[in-house]
């Protein structure tokens, strides 16, 4: 079953082509002009589309902010650099 994501503008867009290779949807914030937009936006976007957040932001895993009931999901990547291959390792 494929799943519905959105890349936050931090994630590499190999990461996308990954994805997209294992049957998942995907759309990123940069493909959206939402790059260097307030976070209000981009969980606006997916939100709104009911997509799975992939991001390196720390401020998107406070669960007070963001309360799991309130989206379909947040994947915050916590890789031990931020290099396309340990992005995609994950």
């Amino acid at each position: 079953m494929a799943a519905r994501f959105k890349l936050d503008e931090n994630i590499p867009r190999d990461a996308e082509v990954l994805l997209r290779e294992g049957g998942h949807l995907v759309d990123t914030a940069l493909d959206e002009r939402l790059g260097g937009h307030p976070d209000a936006d981009v969980v606006d976007s997916f939100v709104r589309e009911m997509r799975i957040l992939v991001t390196f932001y720390l401020n998107f895993a406070d669960i007070r902010r963001y309360p799991p009931a309130s989206h379909a999901g947040i994947w915050v990547l916590r890789p031990p650099t931020q290099s396309i291959s340990d992005t995609l390792d994950l």
